[in-house]
């Protein structure tokens, strides 16, 4: 194959080998026998190089798709007494934009997706429905007695990677993985969705320091920013901010951004994916008022 290309192109055989080492090593290519392809990563890089559209996403029609998912929720929700309602509308539109990005325009690389704040499942479910993932008749099943849908994620439920609901464990879940995977020589990304009132937890600070100390670059936690938890506001419970301040303190690069805005959240993630540095990555989504 390369020796074809050195032909067609005029370009010596030991520049287009050598470039070939570099890509593989870099994860933006396989080779297979006689040939080769690009990997996710090596898409992502070629779309983003190629096509201006692709540094601006069209996501526009996530907005009306947002409202669509919201009255759903309150819909499937009624029947159980609106559980857990406000905390799912809240990071409705984060993980919306993670999907879209990931399922639909391939500008993600997600290997796992854990939410952290495992009692926003109801957001999770109408969003994989979307994206074909669920049945609309499952949905209808959310909490039922031997349901693959309970009120708090569990493995089953096509993409839900671990079960969770216990809140301050999923970073540490992803840390695990994101090792593991560099350990295997695997490339690609374990995001994970906590709750600001999460931040209680110390073990969130422990994972945080874990993530930090081993050069995790290839884990990506989103805060749900909505200043609330279950007992009230998160600056009266137990102050969080400086937010930003604290977790840059713990080696990470942090970014700020609208938790509503899909095309914010979407190029705030594509950003984070491109900057492999040895640090791990927080996007800190700022979603309002809503319960955590």
């Amino acid at each position: 194959m390369l020796r074809r290309m050195s032909l067609e192109h005029g370009t010596s055989l030991s520049t287009l080998k050598f470039n070939a080492k570099r890509l593989k090593e870099l994860g933006l290519i396989e080779l297979n026998n006689k040939t080769a392809c690009l990997t996710s990563a090596g898409r992502l890089i070629v779309n983003i190089l190629s096509d201006d559209a692709l540094k601006q996403p069209d996501v526009s029609s996530l907005r009306s798709c947002s409202v669509t998912l919201r009255e759903k929720l309150v819909e499937l929700l009624e029947p159980i007494n609106g559980f857990h309602l406000t905390s799912s509308l809240s990071c409705l539109d984060i993980i919306l934009a993670l999907l879209e990005g990931w399922l639909a325009l391939g500008l993600l690389n997600v290997k796992a997706l854990i939410l952290s704040k495992g009692h926003a499942a109801p957001a999770l479910y109408v969003v994989m429905c979307r994206y074909g993932l669920l049945c609309e008749h499952e949905l209808k099943s959310i909490g039922e007695l031997g349901s693959k849908l309970q009120t708090h994620a569990e493995p089953g439920a096509s993409i839900v990677a671990v079960p969770t609901g216990s809140l301050g464990q999923g970073l540490s879940v992803a840390n695990g993985i994101a090792m593991a995977m560099k350990m295997r020589g695997e490339h690609g990304f374990v995001y994970v969705i906590l709750g600001d009132g999460e931040l209680d937890e110390g073990q969130v600070w422990e994972a945080a320091s874990t993530a930090s100390s081993h050069g995790l670059d290839n884990v990506i936690a989103i805060i749900d920013r909505n200043n609330h938890q279950l007992t009230g506001p998160t600056e009266a419970v137990k102050k969080k901010e400086p937010l930003k301040a604290k977790w840059e303190a713990f080696g990470w690069d942090v970014a700020e951004v609208d938790g509503h805005d899909h095309e914010a959240l979407l190029r705030t993630m594509i950003r984070a994916e491109l900057d492999r540095n040895g640090r791990p990555k927080l996007v800190i989504a700022r979603t309002g008022g809503m319960s955590s």
